[in-house]
C-alpha cells in the first residue's frame, strides 16, 4: 500500500494597515461611503445571498406545513374544474360524451395533461368534430387522434401540451400563424390544393365551411405525420415524465377535493340561514344609522365653514416656517464645511487606533482556531 504524504500551510492573519488598505481600495476617504454602498450591494447576492441558501432549509420547513392547506385547498379547486368539464362535454357532444370523457379519464398517461384540461380541450374541439367525421360518425375517434397528434406535437416542439392543443384549434379554425412559427403551412391556398388532390369539393367552386375544416384537419394531420407516436416513445425522457407526473398529480389532487365536495357543500348550506340572518341584522344597524349619518353629512359644510377663518393663519404659519429654514440653512451649511476638515484630521487617528485593536484580536481569534 503507497504512502500518503500531506503538506501543511500555516496563513498567519496580521490586521495592521487593514483600515488603511480598506479605504484605499475604495478610492480614498472621501468615497469610502459610495464605495462601500456599491460593493455591498453587489457582493450581497454573492457571500449573504448564499448564505440564505442554508437558512432556506428551515424556512422551507414551515412552509411545507403550511403547504398542507394550499393543498387540499387547491384539490378541491380541481375536483371543481373537473365536475363542470365533465359537465361540459356532456353538453356538447349528447349521447357521445361519454366515449369523451372515457378517454380522458388516462389522459394523463397518454398525453400528459390532466382529466379535467383533456375535457375542457375536447369541448373546444366539438365545433369541428361533426363537420369532421360527419353527422353520426366517430367523434371519439376524431378527438382520440387529434389530441394524440398535439402531445406528440408538443414533445417534439418541447412545448405544454396545452399550447400545442391550441394551435390545433386555431389552425382548424383557419388561422395559419400560429403553426406557421412551427413550419407547418395552413395557408387558404395550401389548404385549396389538399382538398382539390383528396377529393373535398369541387373543382371550380369554393369551398364550404365544412370542406374548409376538413381539408385543414387532414393537411395538419399529413404535415405533423412526423411526430406520430413521439410522446408515448419518450414518455421515460425527462420531460414528458414530469408532463406525466404533474397531470397524475392534479388528477390525484381532483379525487381528494372530490372527496371534500360534499362535506363543504353542506357547510355552504349550514351557513347560508346565518349569513341571511347577519344580513337582516345589519340592515336593521344600517337603518338605525341612517339618521346619524344623515346629521353628520348635513354638519361637514358648516364644519368646513367654521374652518375658513384657519386657512389665513394656517398660511401664514406655514411661511414662517419656511422663512426659518431658509435662515437657518446658510448657519447648517457653515458648520459642516467647519466640521469637515476636522473629522478629516481625525481620521487617520481613529484608523491607527482600530489597527491597533484589531491586531491583537486577530492574533486571539488564530490561536482560537487553532485549538
Amino acid at each position: 500500500m503507497a504512502e500518503q504524504a500531506y503538506a501543511y500551510v500555516t496563513l498567519i492573519p496580521v490586521a495592521k494597515g487593514f483600515q488603511q488598505a480598506v479605504a484605499k481600495e475604495m478610492g480614498g476617504v472621501n468615497n469610502v461611503g459610495a464605495k462601500a454602498g456599491q460593493d455591498a450591494g453587489s457582493g450581497f447576492s454573492g457571500g449573504f445571498g448564499k448564505a440564505l441558501g442554508g437558512i432556506a432549509t428551515v424556512v422551507g420547513t414551515a412552509i411545507a406545513a403550511a403547504g398542507v392547506g394550499r393543498f387540499f385547498s387547491d384539490s378541491v379547486e380541481q375536483a371543481t374544474q373537473l365536475s363542470e368539464s365533465l359537465n361540459a362535454v356532456s353538453v356538447a357532444y349528447g349521447d357521445a360524451g361519454q366515449s369523451i370523457i372515457k378517454l380522458g379519464e388516462d389522459a394523463a398517461t397518454r398525453l400528459g395533461v390532466t382529466q379535467a384540461d383533456f375535457n375542457a380541450a375536447a369541448v373546444r374541439f366539438s365545433a369541428f368534430a361533426e363537420r369532421i367525421v360527419g353527422e353520426g360518425g366517430d367523434v371519439g375517434t376524431f378527438v382520440d387522434d387529434i389530441t394524440t397528434r398535439a402531445a406528440d406535437f408538443a414533445s417534439v416542439f418541447n412545448i405544454d401540451v396545452s399550447e400545442a392543443l391550441q394551435v390545433f384549434q386555431s389552425g382548424l379554425s383557419g388561422e395559419a400563424e400560429p403553426l406557421k412559427r412551427f413550419g407547418i403551412n395552413l395557408l387558404d391556398s395550401e389548404v385549396q390544393a389538399y382538398a382539390l388532390a383528396n377529393g373535398i369539393g369541387e373543382a371550380g367552386r369554393q369551398l364550404t365551411e365544412t370542406e374548409k375544416v376538413q381539408a385543414r384537419y387532414g393537411l395538419l394531420l399529413e404535415s405533423t405525420a412526423k411526430t406520430a407516436d413521439d410522446f408515448i416513445n419518450t414518455s421515460d425522457g425527462l420531460a414528458n415524465s414530469q408532463r406525466i407526473l404533474e397531470a397524475n398529480f392534479g388528477d390525484m389532487q381532483a379525487t381528494v377535493g372530490n372527496a371534500l365536495l360534499p362535506a363543504l357543500a353542506g357547510l355552504s348550506q349550514a351557513a347560508l340561514p346565518l349569513v341571511d340572518q347577519l344580513g337582516n341584522q345589519l340592515s336593521v344597524v344600517l337603518e338605525e344609522m341612517t339618521p346619524v349619518i344623515t346629521n353628520v353629512a348635513r354638519s361637514i359644510p358648516a364644519l368646513l365653514e367654521s374652518m375658513l377663518p384657519l386657512v389665513p393663519v394656517i398660511g401664514d404659519v406655514a411661511v414662517i416656517f419656511f422663512q426659518l429654514v431658509q435662515a437657518l440653512l446658510p448657519f447648517f451649511v457653515e458648520l459642516l464645511e467647519t466640521l469637515l476638515p476636522v473629522i478629516a484630521g481625525l481620521l487617520p487617528m481613529f484608523t491607527d487606533l482600530v489597527d491597533s485593536a484589531l491586531e491583537p484580536l486577530m492574533g486571539i481569534l488564530y490561536l482560537l482556531l487553532r485549538l
